[in-house]
């Protein structure tokens, strides 16, 4: 159920004389000449003192974000042009504001210096969208690696069903190593990869560390899809063991139900052990992690804290807890309660969590906040480093800019997610800002020559988890290929790390 805030509002008092007789009344009107000379000094004076010339806001973005900001921010006490006392006046905050042309350029002014995480969208239709998980896309995940001398090779994570990308048979492991007839270079990479409608791909394949040409795709465009985060489901016998595997890529809200038919079959094959495979899983709903590790810890109740947020003074400055959940809450786009079901949950003692240099924010929530409870064992990369949640802010301040109401400013769609909170587990533990290391460190791309499909018992990631699960000993043992460097992606998506408590009451 989504919880709204309530918003105290100011009253305002107005004095009115009680004429109780008449030598009051008259002795109430001989004194008007002289409360009408203090007025005027007050007012004078008062004018003087604030120097108050009337200014306005030029732009009303500006005068969101900041009042935004000021509300919310985590570090709203740190950053000086935050700070209530900072500006004796509306008129001197306004005249600060009206420096900045771009909305931007302020957002910028006001991000506290160890800030990393938050964002301004001049869309946030698009950025709703992106949350429920809709999205203008090829369809396929991939990631970069430099190769010999300034080429640039891209490979294929996954591939999402039904997409553009799966038309043309990518699929999982294909390299790339030129777009629409030009060869990716640490020069030009960037250029080819963006602002593209269409892609035309030349595949290779690696043989004795040498780049051999296999095809050429033709082309694909992208287009709108909603992407289903549970990617992949399956039950693995292997030695004995019954094995859960889940392949999931994105804590998203609209899709509790999926996330909790996948536990159905996890419940129903009565599987002993779970692999969770987050290594491109960047975050997103709190919500959504709450009851993701409900369902693994199934020991839980309502009354076991999952984890701890703290916000800033102005909104509470203490503590407040996140508790697991007993039942499924499904929720549509803007979080409001579609139905209750019966939450799928497991009877196990430990998980291993696989994960890469792109697990981050609500995935590294849930490792946290499952450590108190149960042994977590992390294969992959070491992860991102994000214990801090945001939350989107529209241009409505009736609501403390929380919600998307009548009372949205209808000029603009901008909307700030600044970060406004910091993160902890049931033992305050949150001391994770430089990410978890791995118990068995494994990282894909040191294998391009070797990447096997999502889900197989050879796949490198889930083999050593199988390995640790049956005490085999397989490809997780065995040593690197050739690895390569790894290449940020040039796309700046702000979304990429995300961790938000949209729908969850402050």
């Amino acid at each position: 159920m989504k919880i709204k805030e309530h918003i105290l509002s100011e009253e305002e008092f107005i004095f009115i004389p009680q004429f109780l007789n008449k030598k009051f009344f008259m002795r109430y009107l001989n004194l008007i000449p002289m409360l009408f000379v203090l007025n005027s000094l007050f007012f004078f004076t008062s004018c003087n003192k604030d120097d108050d010339p009337g200014i306005a806001a030029e732009n009303e973005v500006n005068a969101f974000l900041w009042g935004a900001m000021n509300s919310w921010y985590y570090w709203q006490e740190d950053v000086d042009d935050l700070k209530d006392e900072q500006f004796a006046t509306s008129s001197e905050r306004n005249t600060f504001l009206n420096q900045f042309d771009d909305p931007n350029l302020l957002f910028e002014s006001l991000r506290y210096a160890d800030d990393r995480f938050s964002w301004i969208t001049d869309d946030y239709n698009a950025q709703d969208e992106y949350f429920a998980g809709i999205t203008t896309t090829f369809g396929f995940k991939y990631g970069l690696v430099r190769w010999l001398g300034d080429s640039v090779v891209g490979y294929v994570r996954y591939v999402l069903p039904d997409s553009p990308a799966s038309e043309v048979d990518l699929i999982r492991g294909e390299l790339f190593y030129g777009i629409n007839g030009s060869l990716m270079t640490m020069d030009n990479y960037q250029e080819l990869l963006q602002n593209q409608a269409s892609y035309t791909l030349d595949v290779a394949k690696i043989e004795d560390n040498v780049l051999i040409p296999t095809r050429t795709t033709t082309s694909f465009f992208a287009r709108q899809l909603t992407e289903n985060p549970v990617f992949l489901e399956k039950v693995l016998e292997i030695e004995g063991h019954k094995i859960g595997y889940l392949m999931y890529n994105g804590f998203r809200h609209t899709f509790h139900e999926q996330l909790n038919d996948a536990f159905g079959l996890f419940k129903n094959e009565n599987v002993t052990e779970l692999v969770l495979d987050l290594r491109y899983n960047g975050g997103g709903s709190i919500y959504t992690t709450m009851h993701l590790a409900s369902m693994i810890y199934g020991k839980a109740t309502r009354a076991d804290v999952f984890g701890k947020i703290l916000y800033n003074e102005k909104h509470g400055g203490n503590t407040r807890a996140l508790f697991f959940v007993d039942d499924l809450d499904v929720v549509d786009a803007e979080y409001e309660s579609v139905s209750t079901r019966t939450l799928n949950e497991l009877n196990i003692e430990r998980i291993y969590i696989l994960v890469s240099n792109r697990s981050a924010s609500a995935s590294e929530l849930l490792i946290a906040g499952l450590l108190p409870y149960m042994e977590v064992r992390i294969i992959g990369d070491q992860t991102v480093g994000k214990n801090e949640g945001s939350r989107t802010l529209y241009d409505s301040p009736q609501s403390d800019f929380t919600e998307k109401d009548g009372n949205l400013n209808p000029n603009h769609t901008y909307a700030v997610q600044p970060i406004i909170s910091k993160l902890a587990n049931s033992l305050d533990f949150s001391d994770y800002s430089t990410g978890f290391l791995p118990d068995i460190e494994a990282k894909e791309t040191d294998y391009l020559e070797f990447m096997r499909p999502l889900g197989a018992d050879d796949e490198l990631l889930l083999s050593i988890a199988i390995d640790e699960i049956t005490g085999r000993n397989g490809l997780g043992r065995i040593a690197p290929f050739s690895p390569h460097p790894i290449i940020n992606e040039p796309l700046k998506n702000p979304f990429m790390f995300e961790m938000y408590l949209n729908g969850i009451s402050n």
